[in-house]
């Protein structure tokens, strides 16, 4: 196997990790806002949609750092309609 491949195989198995995390993270928001804690609800989502950005990125083979936590909001921009 080429050494192109496997690192496809490894950015997406990463971008998975990262998308299965995110989805953990948005079914805590939900809890909490059931829960009526509207602060830990929000954390939540925003971490969740930042993990997203990232796994997405990844999984399209993305190297290396892919959102600086401080800059989530500028690396969204070119996703938003």
């Amino acid at each position: 196997m080429e050494l192109e491949t496997i690192f496809m195989m490894n950015n997406i198995k990463e971008g998975l990790r990262w998308l299965d995390q995110a989805e953990a993270d948005m079914k805590t928001a939900g809890d909490c806002l059931e829960d009526g804690n509207y602060y830990a609800s929000a954390f939540f989502t925003q971490q969740s949609a930042k993990k997203a950005l990232k796994g997405s990125s990844k999984g399209c083979g993305r190297k290396g750092t892919v959102l600086p936590t401080w800059k989530s909001s500028r690396a969204a921009r070119p996703f938003m309609v």
